[in-house]
C-alpha cells in the first residue's frame, strides 16, 4: 500500500506539516504527495532525502496512476523482502548454543575432528551437530550453509536488507 496526500494552495502549510510528521514516523509505506506548488516540490525533494516522492498536479491522470502502481509494487516487494528475512532471522533464532559453537568454528573452516577436540565433544556430536544445523537451517550443503551464515551475519550486523531472490 502507499499513502496519496494531495496537496491544493490552502492546504500546503499543514500538508508540509502532515509530511514531516509522516516521515519521523517509523511507517516505512511510501508516500507520495500530489502539488503544483514549484517550491513545495523543490522543498520536499531536498527535505524527504528520497522517503518522499513528489508527483507534479501537471501530470498526466496516467502518469500519476503509474507511480501510485509503482509505489504500490515497491511496498508489496518491501513487505515480501520483509517477510522473508525474518523467516530467515527464525532459523538463526532457534539455534542452541552448542550448535552455535559448532557454527562458530565451522565457518573458521576447522574440520570436524578438530572442531571436536576444541570442544572436548566426540566427532560423532560434532557431525550430529552438524546435520542438525543443515537441518535447521535448511542448507543443501556445506558450502550454502557457510554462504547463508555468512550473508545472514553481514547484513544483519550492518542493518542491511537481506538480498532475497
Amino acid at each position: 500500500s502507499c499513502v496519496l496526500l494531495v496537496l491544493n494552495s490552502t492546504s500546503e502549510l499543514s500538508g508540509l506539516h502532515a509530511c514531516a510528521r509522516w516521515l519521523s514516523r517509523a511507517d516505512e509505506r511510501p508516500l507520495l504527495v500530489l502539488t503544483a506548488s514549484p517550491d513545495v516540490i523543490r522543498l520536499l525533494r531536498v527535505l524527504s532525502s528520497g522517503r518522499v516522492e513528489v508527483i507534479d498536479a501537471s501530470a498526466s491522470p496516467e502518469e500519476i496512476l503509474a507511480r501510485v502502481r509503482g509505489a504500490i509494487a515497491a511496498d508489496a516487494e518491501r513487505l515480501r523482502r520483509g517477510a522473508a528475512w525474518q523467516e530467515i532471522a527464525e532459523r538463526f533464532r532457534v539455534l542452541t548454543v552448542k550448535d552455535r559453537a559448532v557454527l562458530d568454528l565451522l565457518l573458521t573452516g576447522l574440520p570436524n575432528k578438530s572442531i571436536a577436540l576444541r570442544l572436548s565433544v566426540t566427532e560423532r556430536a560434532v557431525e550430529m551437530r552438524r546435520a542438525s544445523l543443515m537441518k535447521k537451517l535448511r542448507a543443501k550443503s556445506h558450502a550454502e550453509l557457510i554462504r547463508l551464515v555468512t550473508q545472514y551475519e553481514v547484513f544483519a550486523n550492518f542493518g542491511l536488507p537481506l538480498p532475497i531472490e
